[in-house]
């Protein structure tokens, strides 16, 4: 994730940041929401800390709607959005900007992509392929940057370096998906009870379905485990990827090897993040029905771990 790289992409200078020359519009203090911080790996931790510095070094920022600064900026996701909350040096609200995340997506998504190959480059390629692979990760680290600073355009003049900044920093928060799909063999024990349990803690603002690979019929002792919870699942209806009504999901999260196959292949033509939750199959559990009940409910509390782990407004 580079972010002192001189590297601009073709037209990035069109608002270079030209007429920001006074040392008040400028950004001298930085607050990212921890909440919704993604612990990736040591490497994007050191760029995060990287683009923190750099920022507060040299930058060029007037918010439209603002006062004279110099500014503190509070950055945090919120329902699919970035917000950008301005403040005076004595925390006095200034402007707070809201930018829909959903054009960031895929540029967010492959740089990542390509970011993790880079980082393994580093250890095993010549550095000639490392070279090109450098020169992939900066080409889209520009192409975020130049759409983030036209998004703005309307509401916060800057120059490019400043969008290249922040644009990293972007990257680090948690872009909530709005919708969510999680996919087991049969659509009987563990997707189902992911889907609910996300739906019983996010309630309404994300968008949350199950499905299988196949169409089994729902596992009597998910009904008890999750009632235990408080959740009724004896509505619940099994059905296969082909039956979904809605193909559009930022998210698929599959539970088993065969759900995570499906979901590759459904992803070659959708713009969908796919994640692997490899998660324990409880129907070949044998014993007695304490002993299965119990293998059901440490089945449940692990999805249940995982999806605050993921989605950490749940927690709120």
């Amino acid at each position: 994730m580079p972010d002192r790289d001189p590297d601009q992409a073709p037209g990035a200078g069109a608002n270079d940041g030209a007429g920001l020359t006074a040392a008040d519009a400028r950004i001298v203090h930085i607050t990212l929401d921890e909440r919704t911080v993604i612990r990736r790996s040591p490497e994007v931790e050191q760029e995060r800390a990287i683009a923190v510095y750099d920022l507060l070094e040299e930058n060029c920022f007037r918010p439209l709607e603002a006062g004279t600064g110099p500014y503190h900026l509070h950055l945090r996701i919120e329902e699919s959005r970035l917000i950008l909350d301005v403040r005076d040096t004595g925390e006095e609200p200034q402007a707070i900007v809201a930018l829909p995340l959903t054009p960031f997506r895929r540029v967010v998504r492959d740089y990542f992509q390509i970011c993790e190959s880079y980082y393994d480059a580093i250890k095993r390629l010549s550095p000639s392929q490392i070279e090109a692979i450098d020169m992939g990760r900066r080409g889209l680290h520009n192409e975020g940057s130049s759409l983030l600073q036209d998004r703005l355009a309307d509401r916060i003049e800057m120059d490019f370096q400043t969008a290249r900044r922040l644009f990293t920093l972007l990257c680090v928060l948690h872009i909530q998906p709005s919708a969510v799909l999680f996919a087991c063999n049969m659509n009987a024990v563990r997707s189902p009870m992911a889907e609910a349990l996300l739906k019983r803690l996010l309630g309404t603002r994300v968008y949350v379905d199950s499905c299988g690979v196949r169409r089994g019929e729902l596992d009597p002792f998910v009904i008890e485990v999750m009632a235990e919870r408080g959740i009724d699942m004896g509505r619940h209806r099994p059905k296969s990827f082909d039956d979904l009504e809605d193909g559009f999901f930022d998210l698929i999260v599959s539970l088993s090897p065969q759900a995570q196959h499906r979901a590759i292949e459904l992803t070659r033509t959708m713009a969908c993040d796919v994640e692997y939750w490899p998660t324990l199959d409880v129907t070949v559990i044998e014993g007695n029905r304490a002993t299965r009940l119990d293998a059901y409910r440490a089945v449940r509390d692990e999805l249940e771990r995982r999806i605050r782990n993921r989605f950490p407004e749940a927690s709120e």
